[in-house]
């Protein structure tokens, strides 16, 4: 006979010799053809169903590693939609179709693709010293890292850590980090580099034992401080890193510390100066009548100072001054009625007003 579709009916019947035909047997057609392989749709590592097409009315089972991990029915169309639970990226899974009379079809294979962007990136601070980008990602997973136009790449160990190499950037500049997993997947994150350098040292105007203020030149915006002792005064550099900070007015050799701080934090190195003297001493007090047949001028001044005694433009006679300020200056004998200047000069040079003595 020819072959039949199963579920054909089939009478068989018996005739001899003499033309007697025997009672009729009917019997069925059995369904001994496997279905075709089932048809599947990609199947990633994120869904929980799997769907295709199969004979349709057949039982659809879905397995992995032998387990199995869901069934369904494929309808008169053929189409079936089974639910899973997710798998793991890379899993074999093994989908079987069997009809109604038991006939089960070839399996067909498919793997899980991965479609799970890495999970970690992790990006240690960069700063505007650093020549890497380090941090932790996903274990092989290649990290780029893009800024401007020009991306640095390596790749990250078996255990997720990751070295990249870039050229140091200024304060401010935005990286984008992007790990990507063998599979395309990528996962991005924006870092803003951070200011890690000090200020220059300030520069600093002369300090005077007559100023008010300390003036100079800094980093713009930053803060400048001046230190005197224990004692601190505050002012903020402009635009252009001019600064100017109101002090006491201080004594002649104090030591004056000035120190920037940018909008970072990060402190200059300081720089020291010393309060100059510009105050000039006190005019001299002479204690000597002075006569036409005096050889000496005594009498008092600054300390330390220098006493010159002038007639005219002409020097007559220098001496200087003990550390209680007395002094004794030679001169030679002078006329009657003769004008002296007598001045004193510090250590600083500043000259004081003349006492003005006349011979008698």
């Amino acid at each position: 006979i020819d072959v039949q579709k199963a579920g054909t009916e089939l009478v068989i019947s018996a005739t001899d010799n003499s033309g007697n035909v025997s009672e009729q047997n009917a019997v069925m057609v059995k369904d001994a053809t496997s279905p075709t392989k089932p048809v599947v749709s990609t199947v990633s590592d994120r869904d929980t169903t799997i769907t295709g097409v199969a004979e349709p009315g057949s039982k659809v089972e879905v397995k992995a590693n032998d387990s199995l991990i869901g069934t369904g029915t494929a309808g008169q169309d053929g189409k079936y939609k089974v639910t899973i639970r997710v798998q793991k990226a890379g899993t074999i899974l093994a989908i079987i179709a069997t009809d109604a009379a038991g006939n089960e079809s070839e399996a067909a294979t498919i793997k899980v693709l991965d479609k799970t962007e890495p999970a970690v990136l992790i990006v240690n601070t960069v700063s505007d010293k650093s020549k890497e980008v380090t941090g932790k990602t996903e274990a092989g997973a290649t990290v780029s890292i893009i800024i401007g136009t020009k991306i640095y790449a390596a790749k990250a160990d078996t255990n997720g850590n990751f070295k990249v190499i870039i050229p140091a950037q200024k304060a401010g500049t935005k990286l984008i980090v992007t790990a990507k997993d063998a599979a395309g997947n990528s996962v991005a994150k924006s870092i803003t580099v951070l200011d890690k350098t000090a200020p220059v040292v300030p520069s600093v105007t002369t300090v005077t034992d007559l100023v008010k203020v300390v003036t100079g030149k800094a980093e713009a915006g930053a803060i400048v401080t001046v230190t005197i002792g224990t004692k601190r005064y505050i002012a903020k550099a402009d635009l252009k890193g001019n600064f100017k900070v109101t002090i006491p007015v201080q004594k002649a050799g104090t030591k004056v510390v000035v120190t920037a701080k940018d909008a970072a934090g990060n402190v200059s190195v300081a720089k020291s100066v010393t309060v100059i003297d510009k105050t000039a001493p006190l005019a001299p007090k002479v204690k000597t009548v002075v006569k036409s047949t005096t050889k000496e001028v005594t009498g008092t001044a600054e300390a330390y100072s220098t006493i010159t005694i002038k007639v005219g433009k002409k020097v007559i006679g220098t001496a200087k001054t003990d550390s209680k300020g007395n002094f004794k200056v030679k001169i030679k004998f002078q006329k009657k009625k003769t004008i002296l200047s007598v001045t004193a000069t510090d250590k600083a040079k500043n000259v004081s007003k003349a006492a003005t003595v006349k011979v008698k």
